[in-house]
């Protein structure tokens, strides 16, 4: 058991020494730099930090200088670090790590894997599940989109754009609503086609899929 370490709002305990390597990848401690980051194939991480593990080459870390400074750094298909919540970070100090990944799935994405039976897909920080309810010709549904918008009549637009200011974008096809309709207090994205994203491979979503990004992220570097 490591140090137990009290800030204002939250009691941090069970960390472990730092680990040499995160997968292939070199770890480096210094004193110069306040927040984590990855570059020129090594992790860079502040001399005062706590790591807490997670899966495999996949870790929580509080930066002890600075509190509220919480990250989830590791590998994916490809080295990350990305700044987390405090509540996001809670969730696993509390009740531990399955609790902390599921945190991690939106509460929608998660009802309509139960309602279709079927597995979200996941391209770094986004996650994609087909949908029910659809048409072959994709002009009106009435369901889903009362659900998420408030809106019965909708565009069905050919697009390749960027996916809530990330560095995912979209090629395919996009319902398209006008901003007054929407009347949900998070993102989503009602799609079919390829999600592309840097350091990820292409996912492809045969029908309409409804793709929302990860909770508990302060600044996922659009990963």
């Amino acid at each position: 058991m490591g140090d137990i370490v009290d800030g204002p709002e939250v009691q941090v305990k069970g960390n472990v020494p730092a680990p040499k390597k995160i997968g292939k990848f070199p770890v480096e401690t210094v004193e110069v730099i306040r927040s984590p980051e990855f570059d020129e194939g090594k992790f860079i991480v502040p001399k005062e930090t706590l790591w807490f593990k997670l899966r495999k080459d996949q870790w929580l870390l509080h930066v002890a200088k600075n509190w509220g400074m919480y990250w989830f750094i590791g590998i994916d298909d490809s080295p990350f670090v990305t700044e987390i919540t405090e509540e996001a970070f809670l969730e696993f100090n509390r009740k531990g790590v399955a609790a902390f990944y599921s945190r991690l799935k939106p509460d929608l994405i998660k009802k309509f894997e139960r309602k279709t039976k079927t597995k979200a897909k996941r391209q770094g920080d986004l996650w994609a599940v087909k949908l029910p309810f659809f048409k072959e010709d994709f002009r009106t549904c009435t369901d889903i989109m009362d659900l998420l918008y408030g809106a019965r009549e909708v565009a069905w637009l050919e697009t390749r754009r960027t996916v809530f200011e990330t560095r995912h974008s979209i090629c395919g096809r996009v319902f398209d609503t006008p901003v007054e309709a929407i009347d949900v207090d998070y993102q989503v994205l009602v799609c079919e086609g390829t999600l592309n994203a840097p350091d990820h491979p292409p996912l492809v979503l045969k029908g309409a899929h409804l793709v929302m990004q990860s909770n508990g992220l302060t600044n996922s570097g659009g990963d």
